[in-house]
């Protein structure tokens, strides 16, 4: 997990990835250049689709919200509500357009000093939700692909191959770390956050009712997000299928796991428009898609992460008065 102290003393870093940003804004305007006439159907999203694709990416996000709590109460974290934790999510959701991986050190920081919930239970939930919430997007994806484009034998080993190496993605990691004690100091101590993940995730193989509330959930969460993608595809008056919206909305998901820049803001968006292009939907309804989930997602996540942040900060006054 990187480290908010040796971040900051990479500016260059920082600006190198502030550069790739740009570079995929510049392609987008390119983009929506060259296909000036789907910038125009813009106009026809109204206030009403707005707050629908607000709502279920509320749900949405909630249910991801939802599947963590439930791992940090069965790691012993009792003491953190619902509600507190909600709070704690949506404003560590907002740090995430301001520095990459902001949302993970956020969390960590406060679940630590706050909660006492150490560093290594902090990474091995955010190892464990990556890989089974991720498992169950690909499955949903691999089982709708059939339904959009024509099965071969290509394509099922494909999405055979994918779906067994994630599942088996533990047990590759269990080998790759197998041995570190004999390795060099410097090669266990970068081994050592991996080390933690993969325990939690031996651990979490004898719980498999844990494991199915998490696919399940995570599986809610694709669900109501796809919902969301498909009321921006409604209003652009865009043709597509349910099963195309559920892989569109999986291959924009997945593009999320892994930040190059703060939210993959312009990436996410390049690859919906590809996806949609090759769904057949067309480049530009898929890059205008994906920038109007991903404007609503910036208004409706600042907007909870300020609301919630101005409460804890309020009750933290209020606390140190009463001392």
């Amino acid at each position: 997990m990187p480290d908010p102290a040796h971040a900051t003393k990479h500016p260059a870093r920082r600006v190198a990835q502030w550069l790739i940003a740009i570079g995929f804004f510049v392609l987008i305007a390119y983009f929506f250049r060259k296909y000036s006439a789907d910038l125009s159907a813009i106009r026809r999203l109204s206030v009403t689709d707005i707050v629908h694709i607000g709502l279920w990416l509320f749900v949405s996000y909630t249910a991801f919200a939802w599947s963590q709590y439930i791992i940090m109460r069965e790691l012993g974290l009792r003491s953190l509500g619902m509600l507190r934790w909600l709070q704690i999510y949506y404003v560590s959701r907002a740090m995430n357009f301001v520095v990459i991986q902001g949302a993970n050190l956020y969390r960590i920081l406060v679940l630590k000093r706050q909660y006492g919930f150490s560093l290594a239970n902090s990474i091995g939930v955010t190892g464990y939700i990556m890989w089974l919430n991720g498992l169950s997007v690909l499955c949903v994806g691999v089982l709708t692909l059939p339904f959009v484009v024509p099965a071969t034998v290509e394509t099922v080993l494909l999405s055979a191959a994918l779906v067994l190496g994630t599942i088996l993605l533990p047990v590759l990691l269990t080998l790759a770390i197998r041995g570190t004690v004999e390795r060099p100091a410097w090669q266990r101590r970068s081994l050592e956050p991996l080390a933690k993940v993969v325990r939690f995730f031996n651990e979490s193989y004898r719980k498999p009712l844990l494991n199915l509330q998490v696919f399940a959930l995570g599986v809610v969460n694709l669900l109501f997000f796809a919902a969301a993608v498909y009321v921006g595809f409604e209003a652009l008056q865009a043709s597509v299928s349910i099963a195309e919206t559920l892989l569109f909305s999986a291959v924009f998901v997945l593009t999320r796991y892994v930040n190059i820049v703060p939210g993959n803001i312009g990436l996410s968006e390049l690859v919906g428009g590809l996806a949609a292009e090759m769904l057949g939907t067309g480049f530009g309804s898929g890059l205008l898609v994906a920038g109007v989930i991903r404007i609503v997602e910036i208004l409706l996540i600042g907007t909870l992460g300020v609301a919630n942040g101005g409460v804890v900060a309020y009750r933290s006054l209020a606390a140190q008065r009463e001392v």
